[in-house]
């Protein structure tokens, strides 16, 4: 638990969630979901090759390739963020959380609130 001292010049101790437990919290809730789009994912993707193994016509053709497509720019999308949620998680293991990669100072707890694997304060990250 940690101490704060209140406008008045009194400490209190803050019973409230633990630094940073939240955001890791969040974290893994999103991995877990990620990891699940994946497996369902996955399955469509078994579903359109046992599809295909039938003769599609012209139109079906599309519609199954279009499909794919989507999967792949989405299963590419959902491996960059579960990449992103990793390290982030490496952070908070290895006490480097919260701490922007770019200027070395705190990232406001707002913003991890908002984007929990942020490696960025917020003017680093437009700078880049």
């Amino acid at each position: 638990m940690r101490t704060e001292t209140t406008t008045k010049g009194r400490e209190r101790t803050n019973r409230q969630v633990p630094l940073h437990d939240r955001e890791a919290r969040a974290l893994r809730l999103r991995r877990e979901g990620l990891l699940r789009l994946r497996q369902q994912a996955d399955r469509a993707g078994e579903e359109l090759q046992n599809l295909r193994r039938g003769e599609p016509d012209m139109l079906d053709q599309a519609a199954e390739d279009e499909q794919a497509s989507v999967a792949r720019d989405l299963s590419e999308r959902e491996l960059k963020e579960l990449r992103e949620i990793d390290a982030a998680l490496g952070r908070l293991e290895g006490g480097g959380y919260g701490r922007c990669e770019s200027c070395g100072r705190s990232i406001p707890r707002r913003r991890l609130r908002a984007i929990p694997e942020a490696r960025r304060c917020a003017g680093c990250a437009r700078a880049s």
